[in-house]
């Protein structure tokens, strides 16, 4: 047995059975859930490439006709300069045999001839420019013909991958419907789990669970502070005490000073304390590594109840409120951040729990 085996033994031998199996329990729910979902992203990613190809075959049918469309002006420009050479040729032969008639046979000793041969030599040029034409209009004919099969390719083309998308929406309809489904009639299952997780978990220290099961970020998250909402978030906020516009990247819940405050959801505690610059005016403050990149922060705290580094589980109590740093009276200022950028905690907090 290697040295990971008899690591998380140690761990499972600490972790009550009937707990493991609603982990179990909960884990197979997430598998299914992310099945329905992971379906409902390849056909939306399968739409996206498909309507990706639509739009190139479009690209490419409005450049082969816009190419037509060229060589029909070109074609026609060629018809008409035959026309009009063969109109020419036709005058210049008629005229040599009008000069023939009207001139006596006597007067061709005087050079009659030479002004034949300049004859010839006209209808010769002519004749070879009007074959010239002639090739260029049979190979615009030909180009013509390539450029239709080209478009009627293209057509057909076109007409699969549109009946490709509309199956595939079709598909993902479907894929929706699932999952909506399976939300449905596990949606309440998942939260009758949680619970009883989350009572079962009240038994095993916060390191445990955040060793053998990870951090966590569960949505609804547990209410961080029991009181009133003064102040949400708002991009635009004119600061109270600043008194000008500064974002206000979290909300605040009012509340004596000394009410506790709890963990939003099990983490890992990553900064306790107070900071300078354009740290200073949160006071004293705790911020708690989560799943997926999310973290939470609480500012204002009256007092610090937890470590840095440790972990902590769902509704751990981490402070007291207060009115630390820039601050007009007590009050919690909580925020909900992914990858530090900060997003309103209101949607996340909706729930019952407490």
């Amino acid at each position: 047995m290697n040295i990971l085996c008899v690591f998380f033994m140690f761990f499972l031998e600490k972790i009550p059975q009937d707990l493991q199996e609603i982990w179990s329990e909960i884990d197979s729910v997430n598998i299914n859930l992310d099945l329905h979902k992971d379906k409902v992203e390849q056909n939306k990613i399968s739409i996206r490439e498909a309507e990706e190809e639509a739009n190139s075959i479009e690209s490419n049918i409005e450049a082969l006709t816009n190419k037509k469309n060229q060589f029909f002006v070109l074609k026609i420009q060629l018809e008409e300069e035959i026309k009009q050479h063969y109109s020419r040729l036709s005058s210049v032969l008629n005229a040599s045999l009008k000069d023939k008639q009207i001139i006596p046979s006597w007067f061709m000793v005087f050079g009659y001839e030479k002004n034949l041969d300049a004859y010839q030599e006209k209808v010769k040029n002519m004749t070879g420019s009007i074959s010239s034409m002639e090739s260029s209009l049979s190979k615009v004919s030909v180009d013509i013909g390539m450029v239709e099969d080209f478009l009627s390719d293209s057509e057909f083309k076109k007409d699969g991958v549109y009946k490709s998308i509309s199956k595939k929406e079709s598909e993902l309809s479907a894929s929706l419907d699932a999952l909506e489904q399976f939300n449905s009639t596990y949606k309440q299952e998942i939260t009758n789990l949680w619970h009883k997780r989350n009572q079962l978990e009240l038994e095993v220290d916060a390191e445990t669970i955040l060793t053998y099961r990870g951090a966590r970020w569960e949505l609804p998250l547990y209410k961080p502070c029991e009181g009133r909402l003064s102040s949400p978030f708002d991009p635009k906020r004119l600061h109270p005490v600043l008194g000008y516009v500064r974002p206000h990247n979290g909300q605040d819940i009012a509340a004596p000073k000394g009410t506790p405050v709890y963990a939003a959801e099990t983490g890992r505690v990553i900064f306790v304390g107070e900071r300078g610059g354009n740290w200073a005016g949160l006071g004293k403050f705790v911020i708690i590594q989560h799943a997926e990149g999310w973290t939470t922060r609480y500012a204002h705290l009256s007092k610090i109840l937890i470590d840095n580094e440790k972990a902590v589980k769902r509704g751990d109590l981490i402070g007291l409120v207060g009115s630390t740093g820039l601050s007009t009276g007590p009050h919690l200022h909580f925020e909900t951040r992914k990858n530090d950028i900060p997003y309103d905690p209101q949607p996340y907090l909706k729930s019952d729990e407490k």
